[in-house]
């Protein structure tokens, strides 16, 4: 008859962790939630600080074009008809 007693004083034991344990994740989960919640709201946030910038396109302008003009120089023309500006390769 001990042997009765000995199984319910272990499975109300474990009824006991496994409820501890589901409340331990819930707690998890509900901290977890509130950060993705916090997230999406910076997402935001920044998103809309970016949608207020007003940025005009991006050009990269040669240099050495740059310098040609300025000082009044056409480009050189190779005997293919390439001018020197298109015929490099970085």
């Amino acid at each position: 008859m001990s042997w009765g007693w000995v199984m319910a004083i272990i499975a109300a034991c474990m009824v006991a962790m496994l409820v501890g344990f589901a409340i331990w994740l819930w707690r998890l989960l509900t901290d977890i939630y509130a950060e993705v919640v916090v997230l999406g709201r910076r997402a935001d946030e920044v998103a809309r600080l970016l949608g207020t910038l007003d940025l005009a396109p991006l050009e990269h302008p040669d240099p050495r074009r740059d310098i040609r003009q300025r000082a009044g120089v056409e480009p050189r023309v190779d005997a293919g008809g390439a001018a020197d500006d298109e015929d490099d390769e970085w």
